[in-house]
C-alpha cells in the first residue's frame, strides 16, 4: 500500500467517526439516504448553547438538530462543532445515493380490479431538467385516462390477486431510467352475467362501471368439483333467486349452488322456460300449455322437501283467452302480480286470480301477430325486450310502439341489466349489448357492441355483488 492511500484511509476513518468530545455526538435518518430525500440530523450532545454545521456541500446549519436535503448524490463529511470549540467537534460521513425513479399510486388509491387508480411517475429532478416519459403497461391493464406520455395517468387493471407489472421508460436531461413497479391488484365483487356457451359447462362474466371482466368458464358438478357427473345438456333457460341458480332443461330442472359451483338438487321435470316469484319457482314445459310451481327452498334438497313438492298451476288453455295446445311455452316473466307467458304468437298476461274464472284477464294479451321466442321486462323503463323472427324488439308494456333495435339476433336468449341499464342477447358471434330504451316511442341511436363472441341459449343477471369467482378446469 503507498503512503498516500495509506493516509487517505486514516483520515476518512477520522471523518466517519471522529469526535474529539464523547460528550458531542449525533445521529441521523434515514440511514442510506438518497438525493432529494430529507436527512433528520439529531444531536445528542450533553450540553452546549452554540451549534454549528457544515455539511460537505458548501451549507450550514447553527439549528441544534437540523434537516438537509442534498441535491446530488454523493459522499458527504459532516461536521458538528460545539460553541465554537474545535475540541468539541464530531464529523460522520454520509453516504447520499442517487436516486431511483419510481412508479407510485396517487394519494389514496387502491389498485382494485377494473376499478380507475392513477399512477404517477416520481422523479428528483432539483435542475429542471427536461423530462419525457413512455409508459409500458401490458396486456393485463388499460389505459383510462391520459397518454402514454404523460407523467400520470389513470387505468384499469384486467388481472386480480396476482402481481401485475407496470413499466415505465424515464428520461432526465441525459440520464435514461427504466421504471418497473409490482402491484398486487384486490379483487372485487361485482353483478355477473351468467351463461351457458356448451354442454357441461357454465361462464360467468363480472360486470363493471367501465367494462367486463373476461368470462370464466367452470364445471358444475353433482356433489364436489371432483366427480366426473357434470351438466351433460344445455340449458335453455336460467334464473337466479337467492344463492341457486335455475337452469331449465328440455328433461330436467336443476338447482345450482353460485357459492359452491356444486349442483344443489335436481328435478326429473321437462322445462322450456321458467322464471321465480314471491318465493315460488315457475315453469312450463311441453305443448299442452300447462305451468307448474314449487316453493323455493334455500338449502341442498329443494325439490324434494315436503313444501316443495311440484303443483299444476296454471293451464293456458282455461284462460279465456281461446288458446288451444299444441304451442311451446318460450318464456315466463312477472311484472308486479301479473305474469308473462310467451305462448304461440303472442305475449298472455293474467293474474293468479284469474286462473280458474274462465274470463278473459283484464291484463289482457300484447304482441298478438307476433311469434315471441323470448323476451324480458325491464320493469323500471316499463319496457318489454323480445326476440322473434327478424332480431331483436323493443315494445311498451302495453305492446305499443314496437320498434326493431339489432337485426343481428340468433333468437336464443336475453335479459335485462338494471344495475348498468343494458339489455343483452345472443347472436350466432356471441353475446351483444345496447343500452336500454327510456324514449316514449322507443327511438335509439345507440349502437349494439359485442361482449363476448360466446354464443349461448340463455342469459341471465345475478345482480347482488355477493360472489367472486376464480378460473375451474
Amino acid at each position: 500500500m503507498n503512503a498516500k492511500r495509506h493516509i487517505y484511509l486514516i483520515v476518512l476513518c477520522l471523518l466517519t467517526a471522529a469526535c474529539s468530545d464523547k460528550e458531542v455526538g449525533f445521529t441521523y435518518s434515514p440511514e442510506e439516504p438518497r438525493a432529494g430525500q430529507t436527512i433528520s440530523f439529531t444531536n445528542s450532545t450533553s450540553e452546549g448553547e452554540k451549534w454549528e454545521w457544515t455539511f460537505g456541500d458548501g451549507t450550514s446549519s447553527s439549528s441544534k438538530s437540523p434537516s438537509k436535503v442534498y441535491k446530488r448524490a454523493g459522499t458527504y463529511s459532516v461536521i458538528l462543532t460545539v460553541d465554537g470549540k474545535k475540541s468539541r467537534r464530531c464529523a460522520q460521513t454520509v453516504v447520499v445515493s442517487d436516486t431511483v425513479p419510481t412508479i407510485e399510486l396517487s394519494e389514496d388509491s387502491v389498485a382494485r380490479f377494473m376499478t380507475p387508480v392513477a399512477l404517477r411517475m416520481s422523479a428528483y429532478n432539483p435542475y429542471s431538467y427536461k423530462v419525457t416519459y413512455q409508459w409500458t403497461l401490458g396486456d393485463s391493464v388499460i389505459l383510462h385516462d391520459g397518454e402514454l406520455t404523460d407523467q400520470e395517468v389513470t387505468v384499469l387493471f384486467r388481472e386480480h390477486d396476482c402481481g401485475v407489472t407496470v413499466r415505465c421508460h424515464l428520461t432526465v436531461g441525459d440520464n435514461e431510467y427504466d421504471c418497473a413497479q409490482t402491484f398486487a391488484v384486490e379483487d372485487t365483487i361485482a353483478p355477473s352475467l351468467l351463461f351457458s356457451p356448451a354442454q357441461g359447462r357454465l361462464s360467468l362474466q363480472r360486470l363493471f362501471t367501465y367494462g367486463a371482466e373476461r368470462p370464466l368458464t367452470f364445471r358444475v358438478a353433482v356433489g364436489s368439483l371432483t366427480t366426473d357427473e357434470y351438466i351433460e345438456t344445455a340449458p335453455v333457460a336460467g334464473v337466479v333467486h337467492g344463492d341457486q341458480l335455475y337452469l331449465f332443461m328440455s328433461d330436467h330442472i336443476e338447482a345450482i349452488d353460485l357459492a359452491a359451483h356444486t349442483r344443489a338438487d335436481v328435478l326429473q321435470a321437462p322445462a322450456s322456460a321458467g322464471t321465480c316469484h314471491d318465493g315460488m319457482l315457475y315453469w312450463a314445459s311441453g305443448t299442452d300449455g300447462l305451468i307448474y310451481r314449487t316453493a323455493e327452498q334455500t338449502r341442498s334438497g329443494i325439490f324434494t322437501q315436503g313444501s316443495a313438492s311440484p303443483m299444476l298451476w296454471a293451464n293456458l288453455t282455461t284462460l279465456g283467452y281461446g288458446l288451444t295446445a299444441g304451442q311451446t311455452v318460450t318464456d315466463l316473466a312477472w311484472y308486479n302480480d301479473v305474469c308473462l307467458v310467451a305462448y304461440g304468437k303472442g305475449i298472455y298476461r293474467f293474474r293468479e286470480a284469474d286462473i280458474h274464472s274462465g274470463i278473459t284477464p283484464d291484463a289482457g294479451a300484447i304482441l298478438t301477430d307476433v311469434t315471441v321466442l323470448h323476451f324480458a321486462v325491464d320493469a323500471i323503463a316499463k319496457k318489454i325486450y323480445y326476440l322473434a323472427d327478424g332480431g331483436l324488439y323493443v315494445c311498451n308494456m302495453s305492446g305499443t310502439q314496437p320498434r326493431l333495435l339489432s337485426s343481428n339476433a340468433d333468437g336464443q336468449a336475453l335479459c335485462v341489466d338494471n344495475v348498468f341499464s343494458r339489455i343483452y342477447w345472443s347472436a350466432t358471434d356471441g353475446i351483444y349489448y345496447l343500452p336500454l330504451v327510456q324514449a316514449a316511442n322507443n327511438a335509439t341511436t345507440d349502437v349494439p357492441a359485442l361482449l363476448n363472441a360466446m354464443p349461448t341459449r340463455f342469459l341471465t343477471m345475478d345482480p347482488t355483488q355477493r360472489y367472486c369467482f376464480e378460473h375451474k378446469d
